[in-house]
């Protein structure tokens, strides 16, 4: 293995086996589009690599006890095609208001609302509005995607547990950033208290 081929697996071993989903653009600094691509398909011809879906790899696990490759997860699946969290049904899970859950996978992604399968899965990424992106990189996304989930539904109850998370940082973020109106009672009724 020379060139890009040896530069493409010395960053997967780097990552470890089963800890990332690689697409053909995470190794576009190593040379042209062309030369990417034939390095991925010798690498996955030569069993170092293996091919998930169409442009997305991964350097599989192997479990020992079952002798059988681990699947990519469905998390490093999503991320590899764009998602930046999981959706507000997860998130709202998560922080305990609710017990219902996705039949499969869900996130929100910056582009448009579409489907992949991956082997048996089913992964879906949903346009996730500008809005909500501003909360991203802050403590506040989990709760103000609750609360979005939420949305008329959030009673005293869900309040009360979403108040149980409130910091000082998550209250500035929340009534920093831009919601829908009817987010702001929800998000008064929480940081009034935190206040």
């Amino acid at each position: 293995m020379i060139g890009i081929t040896k530069k493409i697996m010395n960053m997967a071993r780097r990552h470890g086996r089963g800890a990332r989903v690689y697409t053909p653009s995470d190794f576009r600094h190593l040379g042209s589009d062309r030369a990417v691509w034939q390095a991925l398909s010798r690498l996955v011809k030569l069993g170092k690599l293996r091919r998930v879906a169409r442009g997305i790899y991964d350097y599989p696990r192997h479990n020992k006890l079952l002798d059988v490759e681990v699947p990519a997860s469905a998390d490093a699946v999503a991320k590899a095609l764009g998602a930046v969290a999981k959706d507000d049904l997860a998130a709202a899970n998560a922080l305990g208001v609710t017990t219902a859950v996705h039949v499969r996978a869900s996130y929100l992604t910056r582009g448009p609302s579409r489907t992949r399968t991956i082997g048996n899965r089913v992964i879906d990424l949903r346009h996730a509005p500008a809005w909500l992106l501003d909360f991203k990189d802050t403590p506040a996304m989990p709760l103000i995607q609750a609360l979005n989930w939420l949305g008329p539904n959030a009673d005293a109850v869900a309040i009360d547990k979403l108040r149980t998370r409130m910091t000082p940082d998550i209250a500035r973020a929340l009534n920093s950033n831009r919601v829908p109106g009817r987010l702001r009672e929800p998000i008064r009724a929480l940081t009034f208290a935190a206040a």
